[in-house]
């Protein structure tokens, strides 16, 4: 070894392999330190920013979340309150019940049921802004009629609903006689 080789920085053992590489590695001591320090700087960077702001990413994620179920939860009562008013709507205020109930022997009539007389029963029912009335009627016709009579009654746009049924055949006639209680429910005016 000369003088001049001792006064020549050591270099590690990687970058001075002869050959090829360790002739390229050697001439990349100085990039190779700032890269390095550069790495460094950037994990420092990633541990000091970005864990704490992963973490407030994520709270504020799960709060989005909670948001989003409220919202929907929301929409849901909105949407169930508009099928509600709609349904009231549905049934006639205590002023047309009369007329409604009416509609029960033009009903009878269309189908075919003979509906001689009804007796109208005052039910009571928990809420204030509603009345009940029970119709208890007999219906006589043919078979199909009193089907007809029972389905205009349930699928109609009328606000009827059937309590009890108790059917009936006339053996003289041979038609049905179908002991019907029915109830009608009317809202407020308001």
């Amino acid at each position: 070894m000369s003088a001049t080789d001792a006064l020549k920085p050591a270099t590690p053992a990687v970058l001075a392999a002869p050959g090829l590489w360790g002739g390229r590695l050697a001439g990349f001591k100085g990039p190779l330190l700032v890269i390095m320090l550069l790495l460094g700087l950037q994990a420092a960077l990633y541990l000091w920013w970005m864990a704490p702001t992963s973490a407030a990413l994520a709270a504020q994620e799960i709060r989005s979340r909670e948001i989003r179920t409220q919202i929907q939860a929301l929409f849901l009562y909105q949407d169930q309150h508009r099928r509600l008013d709609a349904l009231t709507k549905r049934f006639p205020s205590k002023k047309l019940l009369p007329k409604t109930i009416g509609r029960l022997s033009s009903i009878g009539q269309r189908v075919g049921v003979a509906i001689p007389e009804m007796n109208f029963v005052p039910a009571k029912i928990a809420s204030p802004n509603w009345a009940k009335v029970i119709l208890q009627f007999n219906a006589r016709g043919s078979y199909a009629s009193v089907r007809r009579l029972l389905a205009a009654l349930e699928g109609g746009a009328e606000p009827f609903v059937i309590e009890s049924i108790d059917l009936q055949k006339d053996r003289l006639s041979g038609q049905v006689i179908a002991k019907l209680s029915v109830g009608v429910y009317a809202r407020d005016d308001e």
